[in-house]
């Protein structure tokens, strides 16, 4: 008899309750990149006063919401398991980028040059970089999305102890 992919299998109520979560991050996700795309202060942040979610942190949140939906999956493809891996891994180097850049600027002072590449300054300068927190979280998350993903019993071991 094959082994389960995971030690934990989520009940049915539960995996509804968990795939109603999801639903709820993408929606907030989306709708705060739908405010960006036509400034809509709404749906940018709830007031003016607070700090206002970067879209680069809402693409991260629907990566992460894609990636548990596709953890989820039981009897997956090859691409089912291999959608995780990459989210995964695309969340943890966006996280890791945004900590190097916070700490060159806490260590010197001044913007990493980094910043000011045409693909990375989209998502690494001042106006458009997430907290050091939050790049800290993510990129915690997507390893633990790569971890979860493999099946193995030591991966899925090492990624609990991560989110703890």
């Amino acid at each position: 008899m094959k082994k389960p992919r995971h030690s934990f299998i989520i009940p049915k109520s539960t995996q509804d309750i968990v795939k109603l979560g999801i639903f709820i991050v993408l929606a907030i996700s989306i709708l705060n990149l739908i405010g960006w795309m036509f400034n809509i202060p709404l749906f940018i942040g709830i007031d003016s006063g607070w700090t206002a979610m970067r879209v680069i942190t809402s693409l991260c949140f629907i990566l992460s919401g894609i990636a548990l939906f596709y953890i989820l999956i039981r009897n997956q493809t090859r691409l089912q398991k291999l959608i995780p891996k990459v989210v995964g891994a695309t969340i943890s180097t966006v996280g890791f980028f945004t900590i190097a850049v916070h700490l060159h600027v806490l260590a010197t002072g001044t913007e990493s040059p980094f910043v000011n590449g045409p693909f990375f300054n989209q998502f690494l300068d001042t106006d458009s970089r997430m907290a050091l927190i939050t790049a800290s979280m993510f990129t915690i998350i997507g390893i633990v999305f790569f971890l979860l993903s493999t099946g193995k019993q030591k991966s899925a071991n090492i990624a609990h102890a991560l989110i703890l």
